[in-house]
């Protein structure tokens, strides 16, 4: 969810929750705009913006298709502040025509209310005021992170820090700013994150950065690399997630913590299968779609991808029957983005108090589920990129001073000892939409402004007994700190169940419900208030124990009702794990591909129940278990899951009719003894080179296995010899072999072997960052057809002097 887009009204945010059927909205206060991080990338009219002035006339979209003209009826005088007129040009007695150029004009990042809201709040000290503001009004750098469970990420790093790719942005100026390469970030294990003093729409707007521009794009399609802001990477850090755990993303989209938290779960396997599995929810279809495109660059089997309310996430059961409890779980809730206003300018202009007030009961449910949802001794991380104390420390002192025997806040400090940052506050005040006034404790608040700020908004104790629960604990990021953006994390353990219900929910299916089944639970609750302002309004702010503190009735998981059309609840295909009515097929499988005993075939699924599968996935034991439960399937919404390892083929020499997919590939391969290709290095370049390239010009050796082998799928590995040596045991104790290793990896390329040609089965993008690795530095991949070489330098292909991948000169007897 580092994505946060806030130009959509509250009330939209309302109709949207409204319309999936997950509840009611969340409380909407005085404001005019909010986030968009678990709802969609939606852009505001200029009506929900404000009106349009006397004379202006609304724009409105052509339906003429992309040759019709851009907007009708367009009337350029008294338009809104924030749109400017396109320059025009006379061309003879054709009048006026429209220049191509920036409709919108750049935005003024300046807001009186904001700048008198955070002074309020006290969150930067009167000496790092003006820093803080220029910060703020600065445009935001780019980072990236290495894909730490890609198995040549350490090549990858290699690359980074040899720095030959680099050596053309020294000394070179773009829009005022001196480049420079690009530097790790101090306080990110394993320099796998690094940071580029450019803005990411600098980088791919100027033509001095168009190989930068080009490394970026390619390795982030290939799953090599994430483009991450800086602050988004720390919660999956502070989660410390290991690769037996059950992590659950309640607000993953668009994924980039997703993907982090994935890459964690694979940490330290060497292209193993964790036996553990990333959970990751969004509220919005089309936001999962999102998700889906993040995680499946890391083709994992270990992740499931779902479309819930965060709020009344369902349970799910285990073998046993009783409800799954998460190792870890994160709370990216959907915040006002306040954080990110140096990449989103937008945020100056619909900057308003009231939206973290409109958004302050959806954290905290979402908060409060969370942690319902998390084992005794879990860890939770909740975050937001918004700096509102409203939204961050609100949420968190009001759950905790209503568990206070059940949840403690985690010290992470020094786990994070190289990170600048500001200990949580402990004591903040509240204002509305206007902010006429600032309201340090509840009592104060007129009733006229009851329904826009609740008790829970104000710290429940104070300063030293916020300070006993911890609050300082948080850490508070802000722009100025490490020329990054805003935010907030705060880590929790689970010391103890919350409720009675809680424990009594984890009996096996058909047990004791404290005499009530589950729906009748949910139903008597119903939509309520965490904390009911009546019990708030009898407490003294000043004068507290946490024993005065009401507890918080659980949401819960919604009923599950009846589907209307019976046979497909969603509008999703089902995912059907093969069974022994296809043994035909898997017998095909095993014989053709040589795969070993080894190989968990339970494990594979199809989204066809009946028919020809069009394609076989593959996923790890315990989603096996959670999707063949009934009980689970009955009630959760799965969008995605499971890495393509089989697509069907139609070609006549194919004798099985499924070939190898590059996404499974490294999935697939050490299970399989037949179909195995092994090049050279000089040979998996002309392989990957050329899109169609000539047997003739590979080495005599492959030449002769080619011809050997039948038609159909084939594995292409690319092995150097330090590997070599590895596997024959001759690499232990030699050091300076090891150092070598680390600057290498085993390549693995699907490929076709046709009845007299061989070709690789892969896209472009995946050909460039092989190549890449290889030494290679491509721009254009050759596909003619009738190629007879290795493709000519002219067209793209240069030569890097020092290959990364291995450390050998490739000679004409290689």
């Amino acid at each position: 969810m580092g994505i946060s887009e806030p130009d959509l009204a509250v009330g939209l945010y309302t109709d949207i929750y409204k319309m999936s059927g997950t509840g009611t909205a969340p409380a909407a206060a005085e404001s005019s705009s909010t986030n968009t991080r678990s709802v969609g990338l939606l852009r505001t009219s200029p009506q929900l913006e404000g009106e349009i002035p006397t004379g202006a006339v609304k724009k409105r979209r052509s339906r003429g298709g992309k040759h019709g003209k851009r907007f009708k009826n367009r009337n350029t005088d008294n338009q809104p502040a924030w749109v400017e007129t396109r320059n025009t040009q006379t061309n003879g007695d054709k009048g006026a025509q429209e220049k191509p150029g920036e409709f919108y004009r750049e935005i003024p990042r300046v807001n009186a209310n904001f700048e008198l809201f955070y002074k309020e709040m006290g969150i930067v000290p009167d000496s790092q005021w003006e820093l803080f503001l220029s910060t703020c009004r600065s445009g935001l750098p780019s980072c990236f992170r290495i894909t730490g469970s890609k198995r040549h990420a350490t090549s990858v790093l290699a690359y980074l820090e040899s720095k030959r790719f680099f050596q053309s942005l020294d000394g070179l100026v773009v829009d005022g700013v001196e480049a420079r390469p690009p530097v790790p970030l101090p306080w990110y294990p394993n320099r796998s994150a690094w940071k580029l003093n450019l803005g990411r729409n600098v980088i791919k707007k100027n033509k001095e950065c168009a190989e930068l521009h080009r490394f970026l794009v390619n390795e982030t399609i290939c799953g090599s690399i994430s483009r991450q802001e800086e602050v988004s990477m720390i919660p999956p850090v502070l989660l410390d997630v290991e690769s037996h755990h059950k992590v659950l993303d309640l607000c993953a989209a668009p994924g980039s913590k997703t993907a982090q938290l994935v890459e964690a779960l694979h940490e330290g396997l060497d292209g193993g299968i964790p036996s553990g599995v990333v959970v990751a929810n969004d509220v919005l279809n089309s936001r999962c779609y999102i998700m889906v495109h993040q995680t499946k660059r890391l083709n994992s089997p270990s992740v499931v991808v779902v479309n819930h309310d965060a709020r009344s996430f369902p349970n799910l059961y285990d073998d046993d029957g009783r409800v799954l409890r998460y190792d870890r779980v994160l709370c990216d809730v959907p915040c006002s983005g306040d954080g990110t206003l140096r990449k989103n300018p937008g945020v100056w202009r619909t900057w308003s108090a009231g939206t973290g007030n409109g958004l302050h009961p959806l954290q905290r449910r979402i908060l409060h589920r969370g942690v319902e949802l998390l084992r005794v001794g879990g860890r939770l991380v909740y975050s937001t990129c918004s700096m509102n104390p409203v939204e961050n420390e609100a949420v968190v002192a009001s759950v905790l001073a209503a568990n206070p025997d059940c949840l403690k806040l985690v010290d992470v400090s020094k786990r994070l000892n190289k990170l600048i940052h500001n200990p949580g506050l402990s004591k903040w005040k509240v204002t509305t939409t206007k902010q006429t006034n600032f309201y340090s404790t509840f009592q104060e608040v007129p009733k006229t402004s009851l329904n826009a700020i609740h008790s829970s908004m104000f710290p429940p104790y104070n300063e030293e007994g916020m300070k006993e629960l911890g609050i300082e604990k948080c850490l508070r990021l802000l722009p100025h700190h490490q020329d990054c953006g805003g935010f907030f994390v705060a880590v929790l353990t689970k010391l103890a169940p919350l409720t009675k219900r809680e424990t009594s929910r984890s009996n096996p299916i058909g047990g004791s419900l404290d005499s009530k089944s589950d729906s009748e639970v949910i139903e008597s609750t119903g939509d309520i208030e965490l904390v009911p302002d009546a019990a708030y309004k009898q407490l003294s702010i000043d004068n507290v124990s946490p024993g005065d503190i009401p507890d918080i009735p659980a949401v819960g998981e919604p009923p599950i009702k009846k589907p209307k059309n019976v046979g497909r609840i969603y509008n999703e295909d089902p995912y059907v794990f093969i069974t022994d009515k296809e043994s035909d097929m898997l017998t095909k499988l095993v014989d053709f591909y040589g795969i070993s005993s080894e190989f968990p075939a339970r494990q594979l699924l199809t989204r066809s129940e009946s028919g020809k599968k069009r394609k076989i996935y593959f996923v790890n034991k315990l989603i096996r278990d959670l999707l063949s439960n009934k009980d689970n399937t009955d009630r959760l919404k799965v969008i995605n899951t499971g890495v393509n390892i089989w697509c069907r083929t139609s070609l006549e020499e194919d004798q099985v009719g499924f070939r190898i997919v590059q996404e499974g590939v490294y999935t697939v391969y050490p299970f399989i003894s037949k179909r195995i290709i092994e090049l050279s290095k000089a040979d998996m370049v002309i392989m990957l080179e050329n899109q169609f390239p000539s047997t003739w010009d590979l080495s005599e050796s492959l030449q002769e296995v080619v011809k050997a082998i039948t038609s159909g799928s084939v594995v292409m590995i690319f092995v150097t010899s330090s590997e070599r040596n590895r596997e024959n045991g001759s690499a232990a104790g030699n050091e300076a072999i090891a150092a070598d290793n680390e600057r290498e990896c085993p390549i693995a390329v699907c490929g076709w072997k046709g009845q007299v040609s061989l070709r690789a089965y892969t896209n472009n993008d995946e050909r460039k960052s092989i190549l890449r690795l290889l030494g290679k530095e491509v721009h254009e991949i050759n596909s003619n057809s009738n190629n007879k070489g290795v493709a000519d330098v002219t067209t793209g292909v240069t030569e890097v002097s020092e290959p990364v991948v291995d450390n050998i000169v490739v000679d004409e007897n290689d």
